[in-house]
């Protein structure tokens, strides 16, 4: 692997422009996409990143329309760098979808002016900025050629050390490679990368942890917790080296560090994990920034459950970053209990238009699945029951709601009866996806997800409780006290 490395950096002969601080005024980035092979009219996605938090604020995105086989995407009022992913989709006749460029994000400086050549085989960056974008892009390549040597199979019965040491040294490859560029790009740049290399990294060893809780057939208690301790001392020595200001626009590192908190709370001590704990432990250990981006974190990635609710009051008064403070009162105001319910226009199997406002003085259960998840194909199983004992009530309707951005698989889905019945009231986001207003509305990016409506056309209960846990009693209970009001 030594000799991988040497080769790229020999190969390399970048030179760049330096920005050791942030902008003090805001600036503006360009960055062009060529895509080979593509026609004029072809979409493209893009997706501009704040931080890792899937809502319309912090996560920009556009379909953007192919002219001359490019797409423009301009970035105003920057002042930290922001993270860039272009995704090109062409469907051919047999309606199969094939994408150009790899959904990496790459990182976007103010000032910056970049051009992406892509193909179905590689990426080429040029231009003021490009540096770090063909670093990120080389370095991606480097990983999964190092990988290729790992053997996915049990060795020995110490696999999960040999494991450890395979990937340790995979990391000290790309953070060598790293840091001989580090002269050629930005300070900031450099540290956001660091982070994010070793965050991404240090993610997917701490999902073992969450996910095992000790409990890996033939892995002793002792061992377990000795292969954890090794991650820590890993961790504290990249934490207690770095700027936590800078650190904070990483991409990566606040969910690594709120995962890191959920792994050392909850599952090495075999404690069930509870959202209010977890909050309350987050606010007495960090401080400032940081803090208020996990903060916002843990609530955005906890957000089906019913104690989020309790943790948002509290968090609204706390968090004083006015990007952030807006993002937690909208998510408080428009999912509190009582406040009027989002009037959406969406289409039925017929074509129809079908508005909220329709179902007036009726109890409402929304329930938003797409074709490919297994889990709404299981909610759907779940809520039959629920139908069933309220059958005969007529003030009470479910609704199915697709996020398909293809109509034909929308109703192939329908016609194979896993994600819906016909007695539910079937539409569509008209071709629209994740980025129709009743989705973005609520920052819907989990499924399946249920809502409840109530008579008066208010929101009872944005996230109802899962069916498939107790044959629906508890959903039941929540949509007869609806009826009640």
């Amino acid at each position: 692997m030594k000799k991988i490395m040497l080769l790229w950096l020999i190969c390399w002969n970048l030179t760049a422009t330096l920005n050791a601080q942030p902008a003090t005024t805001p600036h503006t980035a360009k960055v062009i996409c060529r895509f080979e092979g593509s026609k004029d009219g072809d979409t493209a996605k893009v997706e501009i990143w704040k931080y890792n938090i899937k809502t319309p604020e912090m996560r920009r995105q556009s379909l953007a329309i192919i002219k001359n086989a490019q797409v423009e995407v301009m970035m105003d009022s920057l002042y930290y760098p922001v993270y860039l992913s272009v995704f090109y989709k062409q469907k051919t006749f047999f309606n199969r979808e094939f994408y150009f460029a790899n959904p990496q994000l790459y990182l976007v400086e103010p000032g910056d002016s970049i051009r992406i050549n892509c193909t179905k085989d590689s990426m080429v960056f040029s231009g003021r900025g490009a540096v770090k974008m063909q670093v990120w892009y080389q370095m991606e390549n480097l990983k999964n050629t190092v990988l290729k040597d790992y053997p996915l199979r049990r060795i020995n019965g110490d696999y999960r050390n040999e494991l450890f040491d395979f990937y340790d040294e995979s990391l000290s490859i790309r953070m060598a490679f790293l840091k001989n560029i580090q002269s050629q790009i930005s300070h900031i740049s450099y540290q956001l990368m660091l982070a994010d290399i070793f965050s991404r990294y240090m993610t997917v060893r701490l999902a073992y942890f969450e996910l095992n809780t000790g409990k890996d057939s033939g892995t002793t208690t002792e061992y377990y917790h000795a292969l954890y301790s090794r991650l820590c001392k890993k961790f504290e020595t990249f934490a207690h080296t770095k700027n936590n200001e800078i650190l904070s626009h990483s991409f990566y590192y606040t969910n690594l560090l709120m995962l890191k908190h959920i792994v050392d709370s909850f599952a090495m001590v075999e404690k069930p994990f509870n959202l209010v704990d977890c909050y309350e432990q987050v606010k007495k250990k960090y401080t400032g920034i940081i803090r208020e981006r996990l903060i916002t974190s843990l609530l955005d990635r906890y957000r089906l459950l019913n104690q989020q609710s309790l943790c948002l009051q509290d968090a609204v008064t706390i968090v004083k970053d006015p990007e952030l403070k807006a993002l937690l009162l909208k998510e408080y105001l428009n999912k509190l209990k009582g406040t009027a319910a989002f009037n959406f226009t969406l289409t039925n199997t017929a074509g129809q238009t079908v508005k909220l406002s329709d179902f007036k003085n009726k109890v409402v259960i929304l329930d938003f699945w797409f074709t490919g998840c297994l889990s709404c194909i299981d909610m759907s199983t779940a809520l039959q029951p629920v139908e069933s004992v309220f059958k005969e009530n007529k003030n009470v309707v479910f609704i199915s709601i697709s996020i398909d951005t293809d109509k034909g698989t929308w109703l192939k889905s329908l016609s194979k009866g896993f994600y819906s019945t016909p007695e539910r009231i079937n539409l569509y986001t008209n071709g629209e996806g994740e980025m129709n207003g009743l989705i973005r509305y609520y920052d819907i990016h989990g499924y399946p997800t249920l809502m409840l409506i109530d008579a008066k056309g208010n929101l009872f209960s944005s996230s109802l409780p899962n069916a498939r846990a107790d044959s629906g009693e508890a959903m039941i209970g929540e949509i007869q006290q609806a009826l009640k009001q």
